[in-house]
């Protein structure tokens, strides 16, 4: 099942979960949270086949999302929850020696289950699910050598988070996290490049997806 399928499915769990929402204590029910923070980007260019001709690589880019979801108190400590956002991953650049730089953009449709054990007025959370991951390639700086190409890709990544938070007040609670993107959007320009100019390596080495994303991030979230 498709991310965008599971949003539409969890989505329909919010509206019939409304009806029991008045009946939840005050921790449970619905939220909005929005974060902002920073990114690290990984890619098998730079891990594995780094080269002569590769002549930098910017891994890091600033990361926000807004999301919202529901939360049920299943014991008196414990909180299980749904959760739909959007998440834009920022973009990574690689700098090749014809002096051209290859931006990556990712952005990403996320549909996560949650677990949170309350302790006073502090919270400490797992979040698990899937990201419908989109990637688009562009040369942001064009000098020579390589067709100026366009390119996007998308694919379902496995995302999981830790999150340490603390409650302000009954509905309004700041947190901390780390969230981890696995797995690449496969040879986002790699087969584009090929398609249109079908030049030996190194740069079908150096033109490749960077879609496992490290995001540390802070954040508020509100009880609706």
């Amino acid at each position: 099942m498709s991310a965008l399928r599971l949003a539409l499915l969890s989505l329909a769990l919010l509206v019939l979960a409304a009806g029991a929402a008045a009946a939840q204590p005050a921790d449970a029910g619905f939220h909005a949270s929005a974060r902002v923070g920073m990114t690290a980007f990984e890619t098998p260019t730079v891990r594995d086949r780094e080269g002569a001709g590769l002549l930098g690589y910017d891994r890091r880019g600033t990361t926000w999302s807004v999301s919202a979801g529901h939360e049920w108190r299943v014991a008196r400590f414990l909180f299980i929850g749904i959760e739909v956002g959007y998440t834009d991953n920022g973009q990574a650049t690689i700098t090749y020696a014809s002096a051209n730089a290859y931006a990556f953009r990712s952005t990403q449709v996320d549909v996560l289950a949650s677990a949170t054990v309350a302790a006073g007025k502090f919270r400490v959370g797992l979040k698990a699910g899937i990201g419908r991951t989109r990637e688009q390639y562009r040369i942001s700086t064009y000098i020579s050598g390589t067709p100026d190409l366009n390119s996007e890709r998308a694919r379902d990544l496995p995302v999981a988070a830790l999150t340490l938070g603390y409650a302000v007040t009954k509905r309004l609670s700041v947190f901390v996290d780390a969230r981890r993107t696995f797995g690449d959007v496969a040879d986002t320009v790699t087969k584009a490049l090929i398609a249109s100019n079908p030049t030996p390596p190194p740069y079908r080495d150096v033109l490749n997806s960077v879609s496992r994303v490290t995001a540390f991030s802070a954040g508020v979230k509100i009880r609706i």
